[in-house]
């Protein structure tokens, strides 16, 4: 039997580091792990896992040595007019270096699964700037949570349980009885069925309900017609705001709902703007969840 302990699981994005994998002939038992992780460490002895690399051959495959394998590779890169390396959200950061100095050798071009996921976020980043923390202060600290555009339930399973719902912190000692959770989503998610308050936008309506509250937060009132815009009443933006400026502590963890809907970056800069003026009153972080289902 060959045990191992302290595995970081590489699926979701919360980067789990608890894992424990045992592995007896081709039997595999892993703890801690959610069922999405399960599901991708017990790929190690699936049968439709490839063990060996390929190489095609008058329109056959046939099975390679690894050195064959990445001489035939050597010589398709180098043979490349304009190649593209994309890697994808699953590749440890020690091989995304290798990556880029590889891409930066060929004059390739280099890119990653943020352009169908967090490249709006983290452009908006670019233009607003973040107030963020580490997970650990979340737990530690948070008495608001607020998911926007994310449904970590089903997408990350361990987010609540681990990170930042249910785990009792120095100053939320109850855990979930000191905690309160917002969700804004168009549609009515597991975490909305589990949270507090739930915004239930209509789509693509993100930017207007995020310009609405910081119309809020500046002491005025948003013109009417965004109550039909984005199907939220004023009066249930008016109690959003003021749960998120009475709390000691609060995190958004907005998802790629947000990053996706109509606006892109648009949607992620005024939710980075919100944070950062909300910390005029309170104590306020954002983060972004990876995974949104």
């Amino acid at each position: 039997m060959m045990a191992f302990k302290n595995i970081v699981c590489p699926v979701c994005g919360a980067s789990c580091d608890d894992i424990q994998v045992e592995l007896v002939g081709e039997s595999l038992t892993v703890k801690n792990a959610c069922k999405m992780g399960n599901a991708k460490f017990q790929e190690v002895v699936s049968s439709h896992r490839i063990r060996m690399p390929t190489v095609l051959e008058e329109g056959v495959f046939r099975n390679a040595e690894w050195n064959e394998a990445i001489e035939k590779a050597s010589e398709i890169l180098l043979g490349a007019k304009r190649p593209l390396i994309f890697m994808g959200n699953e590749t440890s950061c020690e091989a995304m270096e290798v990556g880029l100095h590889l891409g930066e050798y060929l004059g390739a071009v280099v890119d990653s699964n943020s352009t169908v996921c967090h490249g709006p976020t983290a452009m908006g980043i670019q233009e607003a700037g973040r107030v963020g923390s580490t997970a650990g202060q979340g737990k530690q600290r948070s008495d608001l949570t607020i998911y926007w555009g994310s449904n970590p339930l089903e997408s990350m399973p361990r987010h609540m349980s681990r990170y930042a719902i249910y785990p009792r912190g120095y100053w939320t000692r109850r855990g979930r009885f000191d905690r309160t959770v917002i969700t804004v989503d168009p549609r009515r998610s597991k975490t909305a069925e589990n949270s507090d308050l739930h915004l239930q936008l209509k789509p693509n309506t993100d930017y207007e309900l995020l310009s609405a509250l910081l119309t809020l937060l500046h002491g005025k009132r948003p013109h009417p017609s965004v109550e039909e815009v984005t199907g939220v009443s004023i009066d249930q933006m008016e109690e959003m705001l003021e749960m998120m400026k009475s709390c000691n502590f609060g995190s958004i963890y907005v998802g790629r709902g947000i990053a996706s809907s109509y606006g892109k970056h648009r949607n992620a800069e005024l939710a980075f703007n919100l944070v950062k003026e909300l910390n005029s009153h309170t104590k306020f972080v954002i983060g972004a969840l990876p995974w949104t289902l």
